[in-house]
């Protein structure tokens, strides 16, 4: 046998994680020499493997202990996932040779191996570890399952052996059995080994820290973005900010004293947090903005010295000098002198919010020494490592400081140990701004590569399209395209044109990463056409756009000194590249004022890198070009609820009011305009026109009800409030305004009674909102509105109707809605439970709509309404949808509406840190369905790993038929295994029609603490019964239990637990018939009675206590018949598994708790065999389970497991049936003996018989062997 030694960097690099911070590699260097210090001291094998274990608990935090003859193993959930074969640093005639791993030690580890695969069904092992307290060697565990596994003879061997354990004679025999076997065995096995010392340089310590870690030994998820959450940076600058996270995720206001939270705090008593939250994000996003200004301006040597520093800015009066004074205002127009390095961005950042235009201006802070941060990374820093507190401002631009505000991504490129800790780049910003600004919306942050991803694939379908139809070409990728259009000798100008016509939206746009990744997308696709005039080189990694020069240097903007410098040349043609596809292509909406402000703010980020410096008569003006008003493209509303169709012709829609809608939007982006305030007021008025000429038609009713409330409001109130009302609400201020004009009764003003005016005033803004509250697309963006014909549309319809020809002819359709070509984004994550107030909405307008449905389901629907014809959707949304119920009128619209393109199932990858939820990315266009295909891939973290996160690489994609698609289910399987499961459906009956058969859940307590008892508790209650007939009594009402976790396959691993059960209503009885149970539970009579069932409803005469039962009751009221349920034969199974654990109790035994349920009726054996059985977990898993829950396996809830369809016994198949049960017999009475008894042979007898009943081919039977 050959041995072949992987380098560690190699063996690390196929698990793709990060290295270690410098932090944590001398961190690990300190318990290195603790560990060795210590385990050295002794020479036996036991001691020295008991240091081991402390070492990687220490380091890691594993879980380890030996089991069974294993030396250590590392568990996850109690299933060993690493075995370790440890040996004395004495016995070198054991262990391996750095060369050759042929020994006693590796042996044995093909033993303990071989136990765990075979004897045990463990399906988890990762990785096998040969190991002393200084050498080891590790090997991935799929090495032992290519070459031992089913090797012919080491099973012939191991066959021979395993009926014993320990040191027995057959044991010995093995492994020399083995070891004459692998001298001669013609095969490789890869290896990775390392030493452990004092004097290993930083280097070998990152690699050996990096494979000893849970994303390697583990295979653990983990988050795959170089752009992710930065926790040290996000954790201090909460505490900073005065927030922080609770328990459950939550962003609220913290106590400590003098955080900027509590200096708004002290400057304006009675704040509202909604106000201070408001604030705190746009102070917080034009400070880093300002951070990455600042980077950016010392990267172009256009400064030499940092200005957010203390020196320039000593408080809170000059930072908002700075804002309003400096940022706000062109250069010529500013007051001081003080920052007039700093250049005008024309950036509405620095436009004052509502709050500060109600007077709450930065400027009223005090920055008073705030305590520093306990982890601080400022406590690294010699300057600062010393102090205790420091000064609000200083503390913050300290901080900022402290990390390194690059816009390049060289650093996270070159992965290396320099700085990737520090980096805080505007993805990284990105990723901080939606977890701060996230806290209610359900929203979550989507990785780079899910990003990056979604929008090539999209965006380049979009893009074949439009010039495919444009100018007749069948291109199917974008080199083909290139050669088309070189060949046709299109113009760049038709090209970019064309380019710039395509519409890209995102619902919920969040912190806008979608947006940013199809803005790169755009741009590499720019490059690939070859529209650019400079020459250079482009790619895109982790969200960032790289360029580098024909020396493949990659390129740095500084000041130029002539115009026609190549770096200045690149640089500003991609300022205008990108200002195009902002301006002309990106779209976005969110309900959340504060998720606009953010994803404007990314945009102008992604601008901001790329200004460039204005020459005038070939001179250097030293002044940066200005950004565009991003803005207009951004909107704030509610992307569900239009009041307005799509299709609705405009009671104002004229050529007239459609162009200077246009022509006012065009403006504002370019910042053609003298006052600001006055441009937006006359496209807010515009628009407004538009949408009130239809509400006023269809809301009659509404409207006069609001008149008269105006009326009443005018009349008790007169003008109180008006002016701070928002622009949104200028209906009801010229409303009222124009009332008190025509009225010569005017209340005192000191008579009103203020509370009052602002609750009658809300109360107007709820109801204006009911009426006008809606976004309507389908006046919201103008740039979606058709423009009139072109002039060569014009003179295409001349020449057509000179030839006679009056068909075809392009129709005017100014100002109509001609939709999106692309909707892409993550909709948010709310339960139906939190979105009770839009249902009545939802109900009415949406096909879709089911009470339970997840509000992610309506995107979809939405998505589609404003599509072009022929664009395309693609979102990733959590996969319940595609099996739960909820998800059926989704199903059945996708399909009868959609082509569906592509199928990415995420289960088991941990796409969101701050989520649970499984999910999918689905892509269609909008097209009715033919008899098409789609892409589709089950993605997990292994095939991630292999195609280095850029999913479109996998080589596991494939076509599947949409018509293999239900609304009842969408299963993903080829035509094969349709078929197949065709068939199963019309062999086996679902067990919901099987006579007598009852399944129930176990016994929901409501408080185990109370009810769930150990032995040494229940000897107590019923030694404390007064005589034996209470003793006899109290024993019945306490039963053996199990829990999810005890039960096996065929078998249980009892925990001695006991559970209190009895029916509903014994409260009445408890404590004069079983005083003893009464007294144990009385301890806890708290606890019992906070629960929600025991205060939820009011004391009635039949329930004279509050909520549903009283507090010494079981939870769910459970009745007489349903515990009767526990004392029959019955199945009990846990309903979270990741194979199948079904056991039969034919002794009644043991009652269940609530992860577990028991199922009851006839025929129990015979069913245990189908469920317990590989082929039937299968078919389970794959049609019924309602989706898996990745690694943790898949749920056998009642639902899905009534819907698992079984041969039903007949007079034919009775022979068969028999055979089965005898089986079960022979493998229960086994498990009964030894609960860890081989019963393989039987099951595999049992297979054959199932494939039997179901009447399976060979054939079908290889379909299935080959899936599972």
């Amino acid at each position: 046998m050959r041995f072949k030694l992987e380098s560690l960097k190699d063996f690390a690099k196929k698990y793709h994680i990060k290295p270690p911070t410098k932090d944590i590699i001398e961190n690990f260097k300190n318990q290195i020499k603790d560990f060795l210090k210590q385990a050295l001291k002794q020479n036996q094998e036991e001691f020295q493997k008991n240091e081991i274990s402390k070492f990687l608990k220490n380091v890691y935090n594993y879980e380890t202990n030996t089991k069974d003859r294993i030396d250590l193993a590392i568990y996850q959930e109690d299933i060993v996932n690493v075995i370790f074969e440890v040996k004395s640093t004495t016995n070198k005639k054991e262990f391996p040779s750095s060369e050759n791993l042929l020994s006693k030690a590796f042996y044995e580890s093909i033993l303990y191996f071989l136990r765990e695969r075979k004897s045990k069904r463990n399906n988890f092992i990762k990785h096998i570890i040969l190991c002393n307290a200084k050498e080891f060697f590790i090997i991935d565990a799929k090495e032992y399952e290519r070459l031992f596994y089913n090797n012919k003879e080491i099973n012939k061997h191991f066959k021979n052996c395993d009926k014993q354990e320990g040191t027995s004679t057959k044991t010995e025999v093995f492994f020399e059995k083995i070891a004459n076997y692998l001298l001669d065995f013609d095969q490789e096995l890869f290896y990775t080994y390392f030493t452990l010392d004092e004097n290993l340089n930083d280097k070998d310590l990152s690699q050996i820290y990096q494979i000893l870690s849970p994303q390697v030994l583990l295979r653990q998820k983990q988050n795959y973005d170089a752009n992710t959450l930065n926790s040290n940076f996000y954790k201090e600058l909460l505490y900073i900010l005065g927030l922080h996270e609770n328990d459950k995720k939550n962003i609220i206001l913290s106590d400590t004293p003098n955080t900027l939270s509590d200096a708004i705090k002290q400057a304006y008593k009675d704040i509202s947090f909604d106000d201070i939250f408001a604030l705190l994000i746009t102070w917080n996003n034009r400070i880093l903005f300002l951070r990455l200004f600042e980077s950016m301006l010392l990267s172009f040597e256009h400064i030499k010295k940092p200005f957010l520093s203390s020196e320039k800015i000593p408080n809170f009066l000059r930072l908002s000098e700075l804002f309003f004074e400096v940022l706000a205002k062109k250069e010529d127009q500013r007051n001081t002198q003080e920052f007039d390095f700093i250049p005008y961005m024309n950036s509405s950042l620095f436009d004052k919010n509502t709050q500060e235009m109600q007077g709450k201006d930065i400027r009223s802070l005090d920055s008073k020494p705030l305590e520093i941060y306990a982890n601080s990374i400022l406590k690294k820093d010699k300057d600062y490592e010393n102090l205790k507190s420091l000064p609000l401002l200083e503390y913050l631009f300290a901080f900022l400081r402290t990390y390194d505000f690059t816009t390049t991504s060289k650093d996270i490129q070159n992965n290396q140990k320099i700085n990737h800790d520090k980096l805080i780049n505007s993805s990284v910003l990105g990723n901080v701004f939606e977890k701060l600004n996230g806290y209610k919306e359900g929203s979550f942050y989507t990785p780079s590569f899910i990003t990056s991803y979604m929008c090539e694939e999209s965006i380049k379908r979009v893009v074949l399209d439009r010039f495919n139809a444009h100018y007749g070409f069948k291109a199917l990728d974008i080199e083909e395209l290139r050669k088309e259009l070189r060949a046709d000798r299109i113009s760049k100008e038709d090209q970019i044109a064309l380019l710039n016509s395509i519409k890209i939206c995102d619902p919920a746009v969040g912190s806008g990463h979608f947006l940013v990744s199809a803005l790169n997308v755009m741009v590499k696709i720019y490059e690939q056409l070859n529209l650019f005039e400079s020459e250079f080189y482009l790619k895109i990694e982790n969200d960032e756009i790289l360029i580098q020069n024909s020396a493949n240097e990659y390129i740095s903007y500084k000041c130029p000194i002539r115009e026609d410098d190549k770096t200045h040349l690149i640089q500003k043609e991609l300022f205008e590249c990108k200002k195009d596809i902002i301006e002309n292509c990106l779209f976005g909406v969110d309900i959340n004022p504060n998720s606009c402000e953010i994803t404007k703010l990314r945009l102008w980020i992604e601008l901001l890198k790329y200004s460039y410096y204005i020459f005038k008569e070939s001179k250097n003006t030293h002044t940066l070009q200005t950004l565009p008003n991003i803005d207009i493209n951004i909107k704030c509303g509610n992307s569900l609820i239009s009041k307005i169709p799509i299709n609705e012709p405009l009671h104002l829609q004229t050529q007239e009011e459609i162009r200077l809608y246009k022509k006012l939007e065009d403006e504002y982006y370019n910042g053609l305009y003298m006052d600001k305030k006055e441009h937006l007021g006359k496209i807010h008025k515009i628009k407004t026109n538009f949408i009130n000429s239809y509400i006023r038609e269809k809301y009659k009713k509404e409207i006069n009800e609001l008149h008269k409330n105006c009326e009443k409001y005018a009349k008790n109130y007169e003008e109180f409030g008006l002016e701070d009302l928002p622009l949104d609400y200028d209906y009801i201020k010229t409303y009222i305004k124009n009332i008190l004009l025509m009225s010569m009764n005017f209340n005192p003003l000191e008579n009103i009674d203020q509370a009052k005016a602002k609750e009658a005033l809300e109360s107007l803004k709820e109801s204006y909102d009911e009426i006008f509250g809606g976004f309507e697309w389908r006046v919201e963006f103008s740039k979606i509105l058709y423009s009139s014909l072109s002039k060569e549309e014009i003179t295409q319809n001349n020449l057509s109707k000179q030839q006679g020809n009056f068909k075809n002819l392009h129709k005017d359709k100014e100002g109509n809605f001609q939709g999106f070509d692309l909707i892409i984004g993550n909709p948010p994550y709310i339960r139906q439970e939190e979105i009770k107030e839009l249902k009545p909405h939802l109900a009415k307008n949406y096909k879709v709509y089911k009470g339970t449905s997840d509000i992610y389901t309506y995107f979809y629907e939405l998505g589609f309404n404003v599509l072009k014809e022929n664009g395309v959707l693609s979102f990733i949304t959590s996969n319940k949808y595609t099996r739960a119920g909820y998800g059926e009128a989704l199903r059945e619209f996708l399909l009868k509406n959609t082509q569906i393109c592509e199928y990415i199932d995420l289960n088991g990858v941990k796409v969101f840190d701050s989520a649970t939820v499984d999910t999918s990315i689905l892509s269609f266009k909008k097209l009715k369905p033919k008899d098409s295909y789609f892409k589709y891939l089950a993605l997990d973290n292994e095939n991630l790993k292999a195609c280095q996160f850029h999913i479109a690489l996998n080589t596991n994609f494939k076509e599947l038929p949409q018509k293999s698609l239900s609304k009842e289910s969408f299963t993903f399987s080829d035509e094969n295994i349709s078929a197949l499961k065709a068939k199963i459906e019309r062999i086996g009956t679902p067990l919901k029609d099987w006579y007598g058969l009852n399944i129930n859940y176990g016994i929901k307590t409501g408080y185990n603490e109370a009810f769930i008892i150990t032995t040494e508790k229940r000897n107590e209650i019923l030694a404390n019964c007064k005589d034996e007939d209470e003793k006899e009594r109290t024993a019945k009402l306490i039963r053996k239990m199990l829990r999810g976790r005890d039960i096996k396959r065929y078998a249980y691993e009892w925990a001695g637990l006991w559970i209190i059960a009895f029916e509903f209503g014994s409260y009445k009885i408890l404590e004069k018939d079983y005083p003893a149970i009464y007294n144990h539970l009385k301890k806890y009579k708290e606890k019992l009675q906070a629960r929600g069932q025991c205060t939820n409803k009011p004391k009635t005469q039949q329930k004279p206590y509050l909520g549903q039962h009283h507090w010494l009751e079981l939870d769910n009221n459970p009745t007489k018949e349903y515990l009767l349920q526990f004392e029959k034969e019955k199945i009990v199974y846990s309903e979270i598994v990741r194979e199948p654990q079904f056991y039969l109790d034919t002794k009644l035994n043991f009652y269940a708790e609530a992860t577990s349920f028991i199922l009851t009726g006839e025929n129990l054996k015979y069913l245990i065999a189908f469920l317990n059985n590989e082929f039937v977990a299968y078919i389970f898993k794959e049609f019924y389970a309602g989706g898996n829950l990745g690694e943790n396996g898949f749920r056998y809830k009642k639902a899905f497991l009534e819907k698992l369809p079984i041969p039903k016994i007949n007079s034919k198949n009775q022979k068969t049936a028999d055979e089965l049960v005898s089986l079960v017999d022979e493998i229960l009475k086994a498990k009964e003996q030894d609960k860890n008894a081989d019963t393989k042979i039987q099951e595999d007898k049992i297979n054959t018989l199932v494939y039997k009943l179901y009447n399976l081919t060979e054939d079908e039977i290889n379909i299935i062997k080959n899936k599972e």
